[in-house]
């Protein structure tokens, strides 16, 4: 939460959910990104 990329959010009832924002969303692509290129490159 402190980097912004999930924030909690609480519905009409009062449950609570933890979400990715925009920028966790672009996180997961950049690290997939990077994973795929340890894979390809055996590194």
């Amino acid at each position: 939460m402190e980097k912004g990329f999930i924030k909690e959010i609480t519905d009409d009832n009062e449950r609570k959910f933890i979400t990715l924002t925009d920028k966790g969303f672009k996180y997961l692509e950049k690290y997939k990104l990077i994973l795929g290129f340890i894979e390809e490159f055996e590194l």
